[in-house]
């Protein structure tokens, strides 16, 4: 009677930790952007980190007015999202570069002279799933690149000076276009092999973009959602565990009384 009861519990406590398993599968994460901070300065980083997921953010831009190259710019924060403003945008000196001003400090694009762009680098692989654009003005045509880079999270050199044509030799795949109007969400082509690096931004070779960035959404590792170390039943399951454990408690005190 004894084994019988100790089989039946030990049958319920692993059903139960399977049941906790599959049940505290993650949901994907997502990286909200919005709030204060304002401007910043240009080349300043800024820092992300949700269940256990850092992202470091970064803004440039690709100046097609002079040298065809991409340049540091200043990644502010907003209520909206993430902005950019880059020297052209800038009224006044690049020191101190305060006085950009709405809608100039949106990622924005000007087919004359440039196109902003936020540099994504995470401390591990991610499935990249998409982006919510928050719209200021004109369209929300986007482009942005997916890549696996090498060097640390916290780089802040990665782009200077870099072209386009350059993107490839960093560990970046080729540019995705993605066009729309208003507040939107951006899926992102992201296979599941993972990357981590994601350079989004004004539609390249567009004009009259102009949005901020509001949150950025991943999946925890590549090819899947994210299973805890640690198993989190649900309340069914510690129900069904609990009838184990009471069930073997019973037995161990039955067979006692029949000892004495």
């Amino acid at each position: 009677m004894v084994r019988q009861t100790l089989s039946r519990a030990a049958l319920a406590l692993a059903l139960a930790l399977g049941a906790g398993i599959t049940s505290a599968n993650a949901a994907p994460i997502t990286f909200s952007f919005g709030g204060s901070g304002g401007l910043g300065a240009i080349g300043n980083q800024r820092t992300w980190t949700v269940d256990g997921v850092t992202v470091y953010g970064t803004a440039w831009y690709y100046d097609d007015d002079n040298d065809n190259r991409f340049e540091k710019a200043a990644l502010g924060r907003y209520s909206p999202g993430l902005g950019v403003c880059n020297s052209y945008e800038e009224s006044g000196s690049d020191s101190p570069f305060n006085d950009c001003d709405s809608p100039n400090h949106a990622v924005s694009n000007n087919d004359d002279d440039w196109y902003d762009y936020v540099l994504f680098l995470f401390d591990q692989s991610v499935d990249l799933t998409s982006v919510y654009v928050d719209e200021i003005e004109g369209r929300t045509d986007v482009s942005y690149w997916l890549g696996t880079v090498s060097g640390a999270a916290t780089q802040l050199e990665l782009l200077t000076n870099k072209t386009t044509g350059q993107l490839g030799g960093l560990g970046f795949g080729s540019r995705i276009d993605n066009d729309g109007n208003g507040d939107r969400s951006v899926t992102l082509n992201s296979p599941a092999a993972g990357y981590n690096a994601l350079l989004f931004g004004a539609r390249f070779g567009g004009d009259d973009d102009a949005f901020k960035i509001k949150s950025l959404t991943i999946d925890y590792a590549p090819g899947g959602p994210r299973t805890p170390e640690t198993p989190v039943p649900e309340p069914a399951s510690l129900v069904l565990m609990g009838c184990g454990l009471v069930g073997v408690a019973s037995a161990v005190r039955r067979r006692r009384a029949a000892r004495q």
